[in-house]
Parts: C-alpha cells; structure tokens; sequence
C-alpha cells in the first residue's frame, strides 16, 4: 500500500474514533489517544510502522525549511492540512530508533464558546478595549481550542481587525465581522516577537499569542496591552497564579517587580483550565474544567 494511503487511512481511522492525537513510532502500531487515554489502533490495513516508511513519511510531510529545522535541532512541528481538507499539527522528532511523529488532530473550525464549558465571564474577559489576558494550560490542556473559540466568537460579535501569531498556525479561523490575519512562525515571520514588532506598526485592535515563552515577546506583549490592543496570549502553567509568575520570571531578576506593578494595571485577568473525562455524550471525551482570575487580583497573587 503506498505511503500516502496507508498514512491518510490511519488519520481517517482515528478521526473517526474520536481520536486527538495519533502517535507513530518505528515497530509499533499507531497508539490514539482517546478521550485522554492511550490505545492501540488494531486495524489489518495500518500494519506497524517501520523505521523506512516513518523517516520516508517525516521527509513528505515538511518542507526544505523545515527539514532544515528537524536537522539542526532534532525536532519540528507543523501544521498540515491533508487532501481531504482536515488539519493536524504534526511533531517529527529523532531518537535513537528513527523518526516518531505525533500528530494532533485539529477540529475544522473552532468550537462555538458555549460549547467548553467556561465560566460565564469569559466573554467579557475578551470584551474589545485594551488589555493582557492569560489563557494558561499544561501541556495539551486545551490552550488552543480556547484561544480559538475566543476570537472566533469575538469576530463574530465585533468588527475588529484581529492579527494572531502562532506556532503553528492549527485552527483556520473565518473573518467574520472582523478582518482576520493568521501568521505562523517560521513561514511568515521567523519569531513571535519579530511578529509582535510588525504589528506595533499596523492597525490592530486584537493581537492572539499562541505562547509567549521569552522576555523579549513579554515585553512586547505587555507594550500593546498598555497601548490600546487587546492581547489574548497562551502561557503553560498550573494554575492562575503560576501563569502569572511564569510571565514575570521572563523578566531579569531585579526588573519583576516593576513589571508586576505594571500587571495590575495591563491585565485583565488570567483563565485557567484543564481537561477532564466526562461530557455530554454518556459521560466520555474531555471538557475543560476553567477558574478565571479577574485584573489586579491575578497580578497580585
């Protein structure tokens, strides 16, 4: 079976499972993960994957750039949209037995607010106006889908020039009433920072971070948010105080305090959450289980 069809067949397979994440590795089956556990994909069509077809498949998937990347770092992540029209962000990385590839499943567009169970304030945490406000997770805690939902709902409501910077870009969002620019680091700017600086210069009311992981695209970030824009950022963290100690610790030591004065003033507040089995279909899949921490009380804690 060639390449390309074993590879969209298992895709179709775990989509139709329910899956999230579809996890490859050289001599094993395809391991889904499913309603937040790991299974194996037992399909007599998707046989194990040898360490040929995996490198072979690796090499499709990304362009001379990213090639480029995987080479000198040892790992790259991408979005892709595969010939059915579905998007999945994709993680190549080497190890000693070859190439693993993890793939994230992305939804087609993003899901409607309502639907992941938020606080009812999370609506008017993203209200247009100026102001930094914190989407914090752990790893696959579900940042993007909310960053998503977010501006997709605020598009709809407002007519707002929105310019998001994201690595990758997964989710394709529509412009609805707004006008809507979706950049992905790598392709379109080299770093969320330089990204940040750009859109300093543009007419902008909405700026959405996908992670903001250094000094330079904190400061960056927080400099909008004083300006006037609306800045809604991911940042990996445990809780709603721990998001904003991670922001803060981007900072030199003697330059925190500062900074967290200027917080209580530029942040509008930080939502927490994090995925738990359990929804609406007979109890299984994941919703989000989200506190949000309101402005000064959430740069003070």
């Amino acid at each position: 079976m060639a390449m390309d069809s074993l590879f969209d067949r298992a895709l179709a397979t775990a989509r139709q499972l329910g899956a999230s994440d579809i996890h490859l590795k050289p001599g094993m089956e395809p391991i889904l993960r499913i309603d937040g556990e790991l299974r194996t994909l037992r399909n007599p069509d998707v046989p194990p994957m040898t360490r040929d077809f995996l490198h072979n498949l690796a090499m499709s998937l990304l362009n001379d750039r990213r090639r480029d990347i995987l080479e000198r770092l040892g790992d790259v992540t991408v979005a892709l949209t595969t010939s059915g029209g579905a998007r999945q962000r994709v993680h190549v990385s080497q190890h000693r037995g070859g190439m693993t590839i993890s793939l994230h499943l992305v939804p087609p567009e993003p899901p409607a607010l309502d639907s992941l169970g938020l606080p009812a304030a999370a609506r008017d945490l993203v209200a247009p106006g100026g102001g930094l406000v914190l989407i914090a997770a752990g790893p696959g805690g579900g940042k993007t889908t909310t960053l998503a939902a977010l501006i997709d709902d605020l598009a709809t409501r407002h007519p707002l020039r929105v310019v998001t910077i994201e690595d990758p870009v997964e989710i394709l969002l529509k412009d609805r009433r707004s006008v809507v620019v979706q950049r992905e680091v790598g392709l379109d700017v080299p770093t969320i920072a330089a990204g940040l600086r750009a859109a300093a210069r543009q007419d902008v009311d909405v700026l959405l971070l996908s992670e903001i992981a250094d000094r330079e695209s904190g400061e960056l970030a927080l400099a909008a948010a004083e300006t006037g824009r609306l800045v809604l950022a991911g940042i990996a963290a445990a809780s709603p105080a721990n998001a904003v100690s991670r922001l803060v610790g981007l900072w030199e030591t003697d330059a925190r305090t500062p900074v967290r004065t200027r917080l209580t003033t530029a942040l509008r507040g930080v939502l927490h959450q994090r995925l738990v089995p359990g929804a609406a279909k007979g109890g299984k899949g994941r919703k989000a289980e989200a506190e949000i921490v309101m402005g000064g009380a959430a740069a003070a804690a």
